[in-house]
């Protein structure tokens, strides 16, 4: 099993997630959203037991290439100590985490805790790797096989999204986020149709969380860069960031996915975008996955709220 280093790594998935929307266009997402979000072997049943940035898609696409049927992965010692064994000439899956760490450095300006030139002890993070096995690699696969077949497919998404006190208004001719007025603007559902096997339901909610990923870009919530006009590099980057978020809520949330069509016209440029910088990938999942947490945030701040209300 041969490590691939951080930036052979980041290179072998942004040209693999390439191919695929070059094969599959806009519908590169579809298989994912179907599938699941991929689960921890370790955290089954706990609050965070899904893989979470980059490796949602990067799991999801060996799943896909690799025809498993199961949507747990797990390290060799977790295997082992759920009394599995990984089955002969099986090859691990390298995914990576941010492993924390601090330095020495000096101060390059004045603050309330340092002068400038002043030794302080600073923290960043690196991309720190492991190894992990489909279940169907395992003598654990019958065990598992059933899991992750899309999760909460019970959830009431009109309370998931009034959660997070968005204004939206569904009385507009197209589908929007405005920055300038803080607001959603939703065509109404009664006008939305059936795509493949996305039902009207599913579309509207599937472009309202598309719409709600750019929600969160706002500067008190995420603050990502809305200054982008549409034809820009930065206006179809922000699109991409919408695309994995709202594909990831999806995923958590029970809802067959259809992406947006205005989405083929950014698809040369996130191409493009990735082709010359295949970091640009790893930062949209993870702007993606910032703004799916805060979100998220909200569900339980909201649930928060109402226990201290009952008690």
């Amino acid at each position: 099993m041969t490590a691939m280093k951080r930036d052979e790594y980041i290179k072998h998935v942004a040209n693999e997630l390439v191919k695929e929307m070059e094969k599959s266009g806009t519908n590169f997402i579809m298989p994912y959203v179907e599938d699941g979000m991929p689960i921890k072997l370790s955290s089954i049943g706990k609050k965070n037991q899904y893989y979470r940035g980059g490796n949602v898609w990067w799991l999801l696409l060996k799943k896909k290439v690799k025809k498993y049927k199961s949507n747990v992965w797990g390290t060799a010692n977790q295997i082992k100590a759920n009394g599995g064994e990984i089955l002969p000439d099986q090859s691990a899956t390298q995914v990576y985490f941010y492993k924390p760490y601090e330095y020495e450095t000096t101060a390059k300006r004045n603050s309330a805790n340092h002068k400038k030139g002043d030794k302080k002890t600073a923290s960043a993070v690196y991309m720190a790797f492991f190894w992990v096995y489909n279940m169907d690699q395992t003598t654990l696969a019958k065990k598992y096989l059933k899991l992750g077949d899309g999760a909460k497919s019970n959830v009431d998404v009109d309370k998931y999204v009034a959660n997070t006190g968005a204004i939206i208004e569904d009385d507009h001719d197209h589908c929007f986020y405005s920055p300038t007025k803080d607001m959603i603007g939703m065509v109404d559902k009664k006008f939305f149709n059936k795509t493949g096997s996305s039902n009207a339901t599913e579309n509207y909610y599937s472009t309202l969380l598309h719409e709600l990923t750019h929600w969160t870009a706002h500067k008190d919530r995420c603050n990502r860069d809305l200054s982008g006009r549409f034809g820009d590099s930065s206006y179809a980057f922000e699109e991409l960031i919408a695309e994995f978020g709202a594909a990831l809520q999806c995923c958590l949330l029970g809802i067959t996915n259809k992406p947006k069509k205005e989405s083929a016209q950014y698809l040369k440029s996130w191409i493009s975008k990735i082709k010359d910088d295949p970091q640009a990938i790893f930062k949209a999942m993870s702007l993606a996955d910032k703004a799916v947490a805060f979100i998220e945030k909200q569900q339980e701040e909201v649930k928060k709220a109402a226990w201290q209300i009952q008690n």
